[in-house]
């Protein structure tokens, strides 16, 4: 067996052990050491990326989610910060709704994405403050510390005590930014 076949058949271990054997050879003990080190990375990383869509799960739900990203999407980027966004795609794209999932979970999802995204985006170096005295001869243009957004929910107000079940009547529209501190 070559090494690349090796390593494939160790990473489809990881992402899904019960659907894939280990490389043989490999104690055991020492591939759950991978499993867990791996799984439990990506899981912090969503779990701390998407707090209050975390809270509408159960343990095992929210498990379960997780784990199916983790075993079915091909991710574009080797990056932590962009996991995030990797696991919006997923939900977009790949993801097959169960009868548990909130209707807004995308929503939710994209909106939770939206805040970490603009808490870490890179402001542009040749913006500066516009004084009041120049509102009518500079250009203006949206900050890239900032997003115009527009949901179906009230995303910014969901919990595990607000639910709604319908879209509300009219768009959900707002501004996400980022303080100058």
């Amino acid at each position: 067996m070559s090494f690349i076949e090796i390593q494939n058949k160790f990473m489809a271990h990881i992402r899904e052990p019960k659907n894939n054997n280990k490389p043989s050879g490999i104690e055991d003990r020492r591939m759950a050491i991978y499993r867990d080190l791996f799984f439990n990375n990506i899981e912090g990383f969503i779990s701390s990326g998407f707090p209050v869509l975390k809270t509408l799960y159960t343990d095992t739900q929210w498990q379960v989610l997780v784990r199916q990203f983790f075993s079915k999407y091909d991710c574009h980027s080797p990056y932590f910060l962009d996991i995030a966004g990797e696991f919006v795609n997923y939900l977009s794209s790949d993801y097959k709704m169960k009868e548990y999932d909130p209707v807004f979970m995308l929503e939710l999802a994209h909106y939770e994405w939206v805040e970490l995204d603009v808490s870490i985006a890179h402001e542009d170096e040749q913006a500066q403050k516009l004084q009041t005295t120049a509102l009518t001869s500079s250009a203006l243009y949206l900050s890239k510390a900032a997003r115009n957004l527009s949901y179906q929910f009230p995303v910014q107000n969901i919990s595990n005590h607000f639910m709604p079940k319908e879209p509300s009547a009219q768009p959900n529209c707002f501004v996400v930014y980022r303080d100058e501190d």
